[in-house]
């Protein structure tokens, strides 16, 4: 039998060769987002293993990638999502900006796997022109605002689940020019019966969050719910 020394020796040459095998693959394939993404997974060790927003800050550069940051800076997501500054949050709240646009524009689209949908999304909008960004920011703004100002007097938010605080943020953005006139009370009240759907409850929130069934259940039933002026 092989001592321990060269076992291990033998062992590292191996997955240096599979990473180089893989380095090569990259060169070749440098258009091809998924299999890249796949890639960085792969080559993904260390003490601190880069998580899935992180991957795509690397891979899918361009506007849109710029702009998702600059959102993350928005007084009234900061007040919402209580970011420190200086805190390091690895992209966590800026996934979070991305399902908010991925889901309002194609929830229709979702299968359920979240991370092909999210590079499938980021892929598509990489390099978004101005007029489209500013499109993108006025809806973002708005909603935070709305959020902040009526539903949470200008404090954080509630402790609350990820899925529960997307479909509020996709409810509210659906129903922004109704919002708008609404008041405070009235976008509590809205947002009380939300959490008594069934597509809220303990059971349902406990497991399979990203299924595409529950997933659209939610966004649509928060879609209704801040409907109900």
């Amino acid at each position: 039998m092989l001592d321990r020394k060269v076992h291990q020796q033998l062992l590292n040459f191996r997955r240096l060769a599979s990473n180089a095998r893989l380095l090569h693959q990259i060169n070749a394939l440098q258009t091809h987002s998924h299999f890249l993404f796949t890639i960085f997974h792969r080559l993904n060790t260390g003490g601190m293993k880069l998580n899935n927003q992180e991957i795509r800050n690397c891979i899918f550069l361009g506007t849109f990638n710029d702009f998702l940051k600059q959102c993350n800076k928005n007084n009234y997501w900061v007040i919402l999502q209580d970011i420190e500054p200086g805190k390091v949050y690895r992209f966590t709240k800026i996934e979070l900006i991305l399902r908010f646009f991925a889901f309002y524009d194609d929830l229709s689209k979702y299968t359920g796997k979240l991370a092909r949908f999210l590079n499938d999304y980021m892929e598509n909008n990489r390099d978004l022109s101005n007029s489209e960004i500013i499109e993108k920011e006025t809806l973002f703004n708005s909603t935070v605002k709305i959020l902040c100002e009526k539903l949470t007097d200008n404090r954080q938010v509630e402790k609350m689940p990820i899925a529960v605080f997307e479909a509020v943020m996709h409810g509210v953005a659906v129903n922004l020019p109704k919002l708008q006139e609404v008041s405070s009370s009235s976008m509590k009240k809205m947002y009380s019966r939300l959490k008594g759907d069934n597509s809220f409850s303990e059971i349902t929130l406990k497991g399979g969050l990203s299924d595409k069934e529950k997933v659209i259940g939610r966004m649509r039933a928060a879609e209704k719910y801040f409907s109900e002026v």
